[in-house]
């Protein structure tokens, strides 16, 4: 896991890059800003985005949100990759996605080819069940797996929470069937309907669902504040890697470091105002601010588990 200190980064690395870039005459920004989001609505991806968006709009863009659906975020970063390098396309991203996909899909891209602004939540999932269900603690689960086929729901292939269901089954010995969504929301709905077992998500999308779900465990290295009487899965004897999930925002390759410049202070003043701050916590997620050189970093630690479990990743 990426130990963070108070080291600031964002000058240097915007330096390194400001001779190769295309010059742009214009005043920035001077057009709409298309940000986009590669989850359903209704998710964290989509209400953190939602969220922060006021922040950008105060700092003198005009946002317009798009929705690129599908393919755990390759849609979407395939997207921002091609855009034109003018700094009028960003995205929400989750880590370790684009790990992911330049290690299982041929994908015109590579993660550093992209350009991180800032990270604004960086936390683990919970494994949850409908609130009358049977199992009720993550030992249930899996002596559940020992007696029938389970089925364990994912929000999205290739993301972060279905790495750590691939490490944890197999670390465990465990059998059990994975289905994929596109997002929390329709993965709730397919357990509370009944029609699959078990499912995992984000603390903080967990706790606005708290009064139909119960919890098993959380992946990461210490509790939740969303959901907080959740111990983890390792607090509960189980020896399981831990994964932990990044909310930040990527730009396109080769975006000007002026331009760059004033992406990242936006986002940075975004996150730092109260209200911002308020309503992220009032909907179950708590800010951590991440740069973008810690941002390079903790690719770089979630590239040994992605490399270690390739071949389950691919099923």
């Amino acid at each position: 896991m990426v130990k963070f200190n108070r080291r600031h980064f964002i000058g240097g690395s915007m330096a390194l890059m400001a001779t190769s870039r295309p010059a742009f005459t214009q005043s920035y920004p001077s057009q709409d800003l298309t940000w986009l989001i590669y989850q359903a609505p209704g998710g964290s991806v989509d209400m953190s985005t939602r969220i922060i968006q006021p922040g950008i709009d105060k700092a003198g863009f005009k946002v317009h949100l798009e929705y690129a659906q599908g393919g755990g975020g390759r849609i979407a970063r395939t997207k921002l990759f091609n855009a034109k390098p003018d700094g009028y396309t960003v995205m929400t991203d989750v880590a370790p996605g684009g790990v992911v996909d330049q290690h299982l899909y041929n994908v015109p891209y590579k993660v550093n080819n992209f350009e991180p602004i800032f990270g604004w939540i960086l936390n683990g999932f919970h494994y949850c069940v409908k609130k009358d269900s049977p199992i009720r603690t993550f030992q249930d689960f899996v002596n559940e797996t020992k007696k029938r086929r389970v089925t364990v729901g994912t929000i999205g292939r290739g993301g972060a929470q279905h790495l750590h269901v691939v490490a944890m089954r197999a670390k465990l010995g465990l059998n059990f069937g994975i289905v994929h969504f596109d997002g929390s929301s329709p993965m709730y709905t397919a357990i509370l309907g009944g029609h699959i077992d078990v499912g995992g998500a984000g603390a903080g999308s967990g706790s606005r669902q708290s009064q139909s779900l119960h919890f098993l465990g959380m992946t990461g290295s210490k509790r939740e504040q969303a959901l907080a009487d959740v111990p983890t899965i390792r607090e509960q004897g189980f020896d399981v890697p831990v994964v932990e999930q990044l909310y930040f925002a990527n730009t396109t390759p080769g975006v000007p470091a002026d331009r760059l410049a004033v992406l990242t202070k936006a986002f940075e003043s975004a996150l730092k105002d109260r209200d911002i701050v308020a309503k992220m916590e009032a909907s179950g997620d708590y800010l951590t601010l991440i740069k973008p050189d810690q941002i390079k970093q903790l690719h770089k630690d979630q590239e040994g588990l992605v490399v270690e479990y390739k071949e389950e990743l691919k099923k």
